[in-house]
């Protein structure tokens, strides 16, 4: 666990990378803020989460010496992380269409970023 390998929770810079929206982004998002924990979403604004539970999130965090941030850039997002947690693109229930996507944009940046 993160606990198991650094020895604390408190500080510890979280980042996730997917769609943000729902359960997986939203509860990472909760715990980081109730535990103290510099969390950064990764993922293109649509794919960020909901205002309102940001703003809950924030002032949780403000109790807890924790951060919450939002990045569009994976390179930017991983500099100086401490834990990387990767999740799908598309979420359970959301129809996935060919085409250019959220996820062959996101590809194309780390690509060329390296």
């Amino acid at each position: 666990t993160i606990r198991e390998h650094f020895g604390k929770l408190k500080g510890i810079h979280f980042v996730y990378f997917g769609d943000a929206r729902y359960n997986m982004g939203n509860s990472l998002m909760v715990g980081c803020a109730k535990m103290g924990l510099h969390f950064t979403a990764c993922a293109p604004k649509k794919y960020q989460p909901d205002p309102e539970l940001v703003a809950e999130c924030e002032k949780i965090a403000a109790e807890t010496g924790a951060t919450i941030s939002f990045e569009e850039d994976p390179a930017k997002a991983a500099k100086g992380a401490d834990v990387l947690y990767t999740d799908v693109w598309v979420s359970m229930g959301s129809r996935w269409r060919c085409g250019p996507s959220a996820s062959t944009t996101w590809h194309r940046t780390r690509s060329t970023s390296s």
